[in-house]
């Protein structure tokens, strides 16, 4: 009989502990994205390229929101691009991190400031923290220019240590994190990647909002819309794909297609 005790003890602290790890904010605090449609990296496509003002001035034009990424230049600039190379976008095979906002700006990489003077308050706005290192001073960075932003937006990213820096230092701004089935869709098989799959670290930030890549499913997922998360999908390529995500999801983040 003791054992059995022992036994449904250590259960009910395991079940207790895995609540406090995915427990997310109150997420009515995003109210302001329900049922939005939010272009990914603006709107782009043809000659348009993702992340530039281009695509976010045809966003703004067609009253999308906007997904963009911000990571720093060498000279600790605010700039939007996705990847951690231009090799893909531009065709220079550099990392952003290695040119100035000045050379960046040559090629076609938007600083942060340009952008938020487009999109101007005209539209909600995602913005993904990235980096390659722990180093929040992109968090810093991005913060300083949306103290003085008037318009609906929220930050969100993969790495929780950024999500938690706005928790702690800016902790009006709506938080998300971002996720997706690390191992299935990639290699990254790690420990961490288990821990962000399942959205086990999500006690580090208390995240308002979950974004996970709209085909995969999991427990944690599901838990954390009941427990009050708003829930956000990604990346929708198809009006078939966004009918099928509007049975679990709030706010939609699309590309390729026009809702």
């Amino acid at each position: 009989m003791i054992a059995l005790y022992i036994t449904l003890a250590v259960i009910g602290l395991l079940v207790f502990l895995y609540f406090f790890a995915i427990c997310p904010a109150n997420g009515r605090k995003a109210a302001a994205f329900d049922g939005k449609y939010i272009a990914h990296r603006g709107f782009h496509g043809g000659e348009i390229k993702e992340n530039t003002l281009s695509a976010f001035e045809k966003a703004v034009e067609l009253g999308y929101g906007i997904e963009l990424d911000i990571q720093l230049s060498s000279d600790k600039v605010a700039v939007i691009n996705h990847d951690y190379t231009l090799k893909r976008v531009f065709g220079v095979d550099k990392k952003v991190s290695e040119l100035t906002a000045a050379e960046l700006k040559a090629i076609g990489v938007p600083t942060f400031k340009e952008v938020l003077g487009i999109i101007g308050g005209k539209v909600p706005l995602v913005a993904e923290i990235k980096g390659e290192s722990s180093d929040v001073e992109v968090c810093e960075k991005a913060a300083e220019l949306l103290d003085d932003y008037d318009g609906i937006y929220c930050i969100e990213s993969f790495n929780p240590l950024y999500v938690r820096w706005f928790k702690k230092h800016r902790p009006k701004v709506i938080r998300g994190q971002l996720s997706t089935a690390f191992g299935k869709r990639d290699n990254k098989k790690g420990l961490l990647y288990k821990l962000l799959r399942h959205l086990l670290l999500n006690f580090l930030s208390r995240p308002h909002f979950i974004a996970y890549e709209h085909n995969y499913k999991n427990l944690s997922l599901r838990l954390c819309a009941l427990l009050g998360a708003h829930m956000v999908c990604w990346t929708i390529k198809s009006e078939s794909d966004l009918n099928n995500s509007k049975k679990h999801y709030r706010t939609y983040i699309f590309e390729s297609f026009e809702p």
